[in-house]
């Protein structure tokens, strides 16, 4: 991902490859973002409060944080484990065929980890990959941002700024340092 940013970026945007839980990059940013959704691969509360606290530590005073995680559908999250949904499905660009995206999944309620397996389909070639993805709530999420100092200036529900509601597909939060 990083090769691919920097050919399309270029020189215009510096790029660093960092453990988002620890990193110290000596400077200040007016913009910090964490998108789609990032934050999950973050499994545990202390990986989380670590993240958010570097995040904070590089956030200048008139900075910006924006974080974008989906926002959970229950619907999705207790299907049978070997109910199989069609993802995506597009164009192969190296053959005639499309690959086809197709998902299983189960959630650990206690640990509220999403194990997503994805198989891919193109012709009849197949591969697969798995996916393990913390879930974070709407409340929660916001509680996590409060506790670890700051303040949430706007919650949306989707990339076209719809205001957050119960049936948005996404949380996107910008949040200054309080």
């Amino acid at each position: 991902m990083i090769g691919v940013a920097r050919s399309r970026l270029g020189k215009s945007a510096e790029l660093r490859l960092a453990d988002m839980r620890r990193f110290d990059l000596c400077r200040e940013f007016r913009l910090v973002l964490i998108a789609f959704n990032s934050i999950g691969h973050l499994h545990k509360r202390s990986d989380v409060e670590n993240c958010f606290r570097c995040v904070k530590e590089h956030l200048a005073g008139d900075g910006l944080f924006v974080l974008s995680m989906f926002n959970p559908d229950l619907r999705l999250l207790t299907r049978r484990a070997d109910d199989v949904r069609e993802v995506s499905r597009y164009p192969d660009p190296e053959s005639e065929h499309d690959v086809i995206v197709t998902e299983t999944c189960s959630y650990d309620r206690a640990t509220q980890i999403l194990t997503s397996n994805w198989l891919y389909t193109i012709g009849g070639s197949n591969f697969d990959t798995q996916l393990l993805l913390r879930i974070f709530f709407p409340q929660e999420l916001d509680a996590l941002l409060h506790y670890a100092g700051f303040e949430i200036r706007h919650k949306f529900g989707s990339f076209d700024r719809t205001e957050f509601a119960a049936d948005s597909s996404h949380q996107i939060i910008l949040a200054t340092a309080a």
